[in-house]
C-alpha cells in the first residue's frame, strides 16, 4: 500500500478580487514613498496605490489595507486629475498596478469628466496623495485582515 502525502499546503494570499491592470508613470520619488508606505503596512506597492486612490475617490470600501487617509471633495479630485505632465518627466519611472474592477469605474468617470486619460489620472490622484503625506505628522489607519487585527501607523514621508 503506497503512503499518501499528508502534508499541507500553504496558503497565499487571500484573492484581492477582480482587478485590471492600469500601467502609469510617476516621479522616482513618489515611488519611493510608495514603497516606504507598501513595507510600513506590509502590502505590496500595487495595493498601495489601489488603497490611496480608492481612498481619495471616495471609496474606502475598496480599499484593502489603508482604512482611513484624508478624503479629497469630488472638486478636488476632478481639479488634481486635470493636472498636466509637467515637462520634465526624466526622473519619472513606470509602475504596472491592478486596481479593483470598481474603482476602474470610478476613474473611467474622472476620465469621461476631464478629457485626460486613465493612466494619467491615477498618477495625479497618487501623486496627491503621497505629496500630502510629506511631513505630515498625523497617523493613518489599516487594518490587517489576515491578522484580524487594526493599528495606527505615522506615515510622516
Amino acid at each position: 500500500m503506497a503512503a499518501t502525502a499528508t502534508t499541507q499546503r500553504k496558503r497565499g494570499r487571500p484573492s484581492l478580487g477582480p482587478r485590471h491592470a492600469v500601467i502609469t508613470s510617476v516621479p522616482t520619488e513618489v515611488r519611493d514613498a510608495l514603497d516606504e508606505i507598501a513595507t510600513a503596512i506590509e502590502a505590496s506597492r500595487g495595493v498601495t496605490i489601489s488603497d490611496l486612490t480608492a481612498l481619495a475617490v471616495g471609496r474606502p470600501e475598496l480599499a484593502h489595507r489603508l482604512t482611513t487617509a484624508s478624503r479629497l471633495t469630488p472638486a478636488e479630485t476632478v481639479a488634481i486629475a486635470r493636472q498636466p505632465v509637467p515637462a520634465d518627466t526624466a526622473a519619472w519611472c513606470q509602475i504596472t498596478t491592478y486596481v479593483p474592477v470598481d474603482l476602474l469605474l470610478t476613474l473611467d468617470e474622472l476620465v469621461a469628466e476631464t478629457g485626460i486619460n486613465r493612466s494619467r489620472v491615477l498618477a495625479n490622484l497618487v501623486t496627491h496623495m503621497v505629496e500630502q503625506r510629506r511631513g505630515a505628522t498625523s497617523r493613518i489607519d489599516i487594518a490587517w485582515a489576515e491578522r484580524s487585527t487594526q493599528g495606527r501607523l505615522p506615515l510622516a514621508i
